[in-house]
């Protein structure tokens, strides 16, 4: 196992698709690709996605610059938006404090 000293810490921060259209996880990872390359030494990691909602894991120094571009990501099927909705150190309490508003989709404190 690898010390965390010489890992990195790692954030994850969740997301969701704003609009109609669903997306693949492929689509995703591609449209992450296309955003993030020269602008991010590493492409942040998709931890879970279901088509509208999803996690990925980064470094806590490229943290900002991954809220910034998931934020200006536009998706190519109509009108659609990816919205940042929390970051987290852990998994653990990201999925407990964002995913327990998936039913009635709100995930504002």
């Amino acid at each position: 196992m690898v010390p965390k000293t010489m890992r990195g810490r790692r954030r994850y921060i969740a997301f969701r698709i704003t609009g109609n259209e669903r997306i693949s996880l492929e689509e995703l990872e591609t449209l992450l690709k296309e955003s993030y390359i020269g602008y991010l030494p590493r492409i942040p990691k998709i931890i879970e996605f279901d088509g509208n909602y999803g996690i990925i894991r980064c470094s806590n120094l490229e943290k900002e610059k991954a809220i910034e571009m998931l934020n200006h990501i536009k998706l190519e099927k109509g009108c659609c938006n990816i919205e940042t909705l929390k970051t987290s150190g852990t998994l653990k309490s990201l999925r407990s404090r964002t995913f327990k508003y998936r039913s009635v989709d709100d995930c504002v404190d």
